[in-house]
């Protein structure tokens, strides 16, 4: 099956939206080796961070995604390790669903609190 064939239906690089199911299968496309490798795939489900929206972390095949940004138009995966992946070789791709699930319930309980505080009126503090 080629990438294009997905089952799964994920998206391309640029768009908004996840999968929802937080797991697919991408190709890699690049890797720039460092102390945290990047790596880029041909479509991603992995939310970068980007105003306040903590980063995704999870896998791509057996290579575990630490980080994810957003720079000059590339979606960027950083990786623990990169030394077991191949450009152009076809991965399964998976989000840690607990981590973003942690995080968007921060937020969301932050976001709850800091809006009762601000309804307060200075009577309410005496």
């Amino acid at each position: 099956m080629s990438d294009e064939d997905d089952a799964f239906n994920t998206i391309t690089r640029g768009e908004d939206l996840p999968d929802p199911r937080l797991q697919s299968f991408a190709v890699v496309t690049a890797i720039v080796p460092g102390e945290r490798p990047v790596v880029r795939l041909s479509r991603t489900i992995f939310l970068p961070e980007e105003e306040g929206q903590t980063a995704d972390r999870g896998w791509i095949g057996p290579a575990r995604v630490l980080h994810v940004v957003r720079h000059e138009g590339e979606i960027n995966h950083h990786v623990e390790m990169a030394e077991s992946l191949v450009v152009g070789e076809r991965y399964p791709i998976a989000v840690d669903a607990e981590f973003r699930y942690v995080e968007a319930a921060g937020r969301y309980l932050a976001a709850k609190i800091f809006m009762e505080i601000l309804q307060r009126k200075p009577e309410d503090y005496q």
